[in-house]
């Protein structure tokens, strides 16, 4: 492996838990489009006083085609500005643009939705991205597999991303533990992942996110 100072080392394997847009999936897999399933919608977060009475609660106002809603981030008197929107796909929208691009979307929603984006004090904390599923017909090749969003995102939608990989990255570890064959682990790993994935499709954190709403 070369890393970016141009060291380099040796590993018996890698795990790729590098998120949706996983640089080691698309440097072993190939190239994004044919895992990448775009759901006609973009979200953004960034944090805020609460200045708005959210106190430790969830709102959420909706108007057809955009969303915008608030919740405590477990930090005493601050909240996190959650949005999300219907759009075609304009791929990765630059830091100086976001928050432009989000007062242009937004104009004109009720609720306390322009404070939200009048207030924000720094631009630069926006997360803008898309809601974004991969979909894989397999999780390694050779001496490389993936884990979490890498390889199965759900979308910020179902909230289980990061346990989802925390789970799976036990599951691997497990089946790593249980034999010396890592083929043969990642196999186990892969099966076991999807049969729980697939048993759990029809709950309410994999439905909403992919029927959309306008």
């Amino acid at each position: 492996m070369t890393f970016n100072d141009g060291t380099t080392d040796s590993f018996d394997l890698l795990v790729g838990a590098d998120g949706v847009h996983s640089n080691v999936r698309r440097l072993v897999f190939g190239d994004d489009a044919q895992f990448q399933h775009y759901l006609r919608y973009y979200f953004a977060s960034y944090p805020l006083a609460d200045h708005y009475g959210i106190g430790h609660a969830w709102k959420t106002y909706a108007e057809p085609g955009r969303l915008a809603s608030a919740y405590w981030s477990n930090k005493e008197g601050e909240i996190i500005a959650f949005l999300m929107y219907r759009s075609a796909d304009k791929g990765y929208i630059p830091r100086e643009q976001r928050l432009p691009l989000l007062r242009e979307m937004y104009a004109g929603m009720g609720w306390i939705t322009q404070r939200l984006l009048e207030n924000v004090a720094d631009p630069e904390s926006i997360l803008l991205d898309t809601m974004t599923q991969i979909q894989m017909p397999g999780w390694y090749r050779g001496r490389v597999t993936l884990l979490g969003d890498a390889c199965g995102c759900p979308t910020s939608m179902s909230g289980q991303g990061a346990s989802m990989a925390m789970g799976e990255a036990y599951i691997l570890a497990v089946a790593l533990h249980a034999t010396s064959d890592y083929e043969t682990a990642f196999r186990s790993y892969e099966q076991q992942v999807r049969s729980h994935k697939a048993m759990h499709a029809g709950s309410p954190g994999y439905s909403f996110q992919t029927a959309g709403w306008d």
